[in-house]
């Protein structure tokens, strides 16, 4: 983002002595990947992050929206009357997910409480130098307004992100139902695929031939060819 100004990549660090500089690498995802992991191992890792998560001496609640990533963690707490908060902003996506959100923490006996929120007086120059580095999600603004508005009776708050990449929550993944009735017309757009848009190219790629882990791992990720695997 800067001129002269480089980011230390993530699972390294920077030893620098006698002014020379060296670039260690410390941790790698390839080190705790093994071969297999059955459903019982990801459920005991999944409850082992999320308990350690949740140790605090104050009140704990978790921002409960209804989708994967919170439903998730909402079925992991033990805790009955667990405070789930959703936040409401007063649109019609919010009138869908609020009833989503509301019968997900009647099923696992949590207190469930809806609040408005609104990002109309939000301070986007506090935003910005709450960070250290350029951050160019546009999330981090209801997020803010969220938070600011719930700490006032809550002062920790946990939520979910990530799971729809790993347990296949997005839209795209339904796909993966139709492969047998969609790989016969894969023959008919191969002939043109170089004149296709990318996008249209990683479909045909996910539904040509059998499916494997390499695919799967496509599909998961988001729509651009910097973080195609």
């Amino acid at each position: 983002f800067y001129n002269d100004i480089k980011l230390v990549p993530p699972g390294h660090y920077l030893h620098i002595k006698d002014g020379k500089k060296l670039l260690k690498e410390w941790w790698s995802i390839d080190d705790w990947i093994d071969n297999y992991h059955s459903r019982d191992d990801l459920e005991k890792y999944l409850r082992n992050s999320l308990s350690s998560q949740l140790v605090s001496d104050v009140p704990v609640g978790l921002l409960l929206s209804g989708g994967l990533d919170s439903s998730l963690l909402a079925a992991l707490i033990t805790e009955k009357g667990f405070n789930t908060v959703f936040a409401n902003f007063d649109s019609n996506e919010c009138a869908d997910e609020i009833e989503k959100a509301r019968n997900i923490s009647k099923i696992f006996k949590h207190n469930f409480c809806s609040i408005p929120v609104s990002t109309k007086n939000e301070s986007y120059k506090e935003i910005l130098n709450a960070f250290g580095e350029p951050f160019a999600d546009p999330a981090i603004i209801p997020l803010n307004t969220i938070y600011s508005d719930l700490n006032k009776e809550i002062k920790v708050f946990i939520q979910g992100d990530g799971a729809d990449e790993i347990f296949a929550g997005y839209n795209r993944h339904k796909l993966l139902k139709y492969h047998s009735r969609i790989s016969p017309l894969v023959k008919i757009f191969s002939p043109i695929s170089e004149f296709l848009p990318y996008r249209f190219n990683r479909a045909l790629n996910l539904f040509s031939g059998e499916i494997n882990s390499e695919k799967l791992a496509d599909l998961m990720t988001v729509h651009s060819k910097k973080n195609n695997p």
